[in-house]
């Protein structure tokens, strides 16, 4: 991805294509004082497949992501 090395800079997180999946979870987070951004607990919610996402910044070209493989998750009891 396009690292910002610069702290406090929002960064926020979408599917590319939101047809059929959705996000749950924080989609917008603060780089932290490395300029990274971490996106605990963000949850790719639908059916089992691929999903890409895409990062935006004010002031930064956006990144997309490699495709990421959704699984099922394990039924409950």
């Amino acid at each position: 991805g396009n690292r910002s090395r610069t702290a406090g800079v929002a960064i926020s997180v979408a599917l590319v294509d939101s047809s059929v999946n959705a996000l749950s979870g924080p989609r917008s987070v603060v780089t932290d004082s490395t300029g990274l951004a971490t996106f605990g607990g963000l949850v790719v919610l639908g059916p089992a497949g691929t999903v890409r996402l895409r990062f935006a910044a004010t002031g930064l070209p956006d990144t997309t992501s490699a495709e990421i493989a959704v699984a099922a998750a394990p039924p409950t009891q």
